[in-house]
């Protein structure tokens, strides 16, 4: 008989900020000191809806409280890259693949992308990487066992455009979460490029009526 896998799915938000400029609309970026130009974007919490995260995600990586919902742009499945699975649950490193086995004390949160390969006894080997990608190289890279029921089986992604109210600063700096500043600015919507990993985020969102 085979086994039926219950869906775990893995929820996360991507915000579209913008304000209205002296040449049209603009979008607000920021350059992340390890992996380029990005939006805000983050994991929904347990017991939250996308509508409190994308909030929640705006305020803490840009700071901005007076923000208003515009429109929601829809949802789409994330596709996996470079055979990286989400984590379902924070899940704390082991050193080998039982319950009993002696904790690395690294705990990988839950929303985390990571590289998954073998499995043994219910436990799959892992490997969470953060890289520089302007420079290629590897900042951080922790490997171990983690339970197979703490991957999700996919992830899902909502888009909002989320405009400002009021008046904003041109640029600015915002301490984020895990201690990176974030460098925040303008760029015209109609031109505006992200992070090639992201791309699609913006490309979609252009299609589904962000202009």
């Amino acid at each position: 008989m085979s086994r039926i896998v219950a869906d775990k799915i893995i929820e996360k938000v991507t915000a579209f900020v913008t304000r209205e400029g002296a040449n049209g609309r603009e979008l607000l970026v920021f350059h992340h000191p390890h992996a380029g130009i990005q939006v805000p974007a983050g994991t929904v919490e347990p017991n939250e809806t996308p509508e409190l995260a994308v909030r929640r995600e705006v305020e803490e990586e840009t700071g901005l409280i007076s923000v208003t919902i515009a429109a929601y742009l829809g949802r789409a499945e994330q596709p996996s890259l470079d055979g990286k699975q989400a984590l379902y649950r924070d899940a704390m490193l082991q050193s080998a693949p039982q319950r009993d086995a002696t904790m690395m004390r690294a705990t990988l949160q839950r929303g985390w992308m990571v590289v998954v390969g073998e499995s043994s006894q219910g436990f799959v080997k892992v490997m969470y990487r953060d890289t520089d990608i302007e420079s290629g190289l590897i900042i951080s890279q922790m490997s171990g066992w983690i339970p197979e029921s703490s991957l999700a089986t996919r992830v899902e992604r909502h888009f909002y455009h989320v405009p400002t109210v009021g008046s904003t600063l041109d640029s600015w700096q915002q301490i984020a979460d895990r201690g990176f500043t974030f460098d925040l600015f303008w760029t015209p919507l109609a031109t505006a490029q992200i992070h090639p990993a992201q791309q699609w985020w913006l490309d979609y969102a252009r299609v589904n009526g962000l202009t």
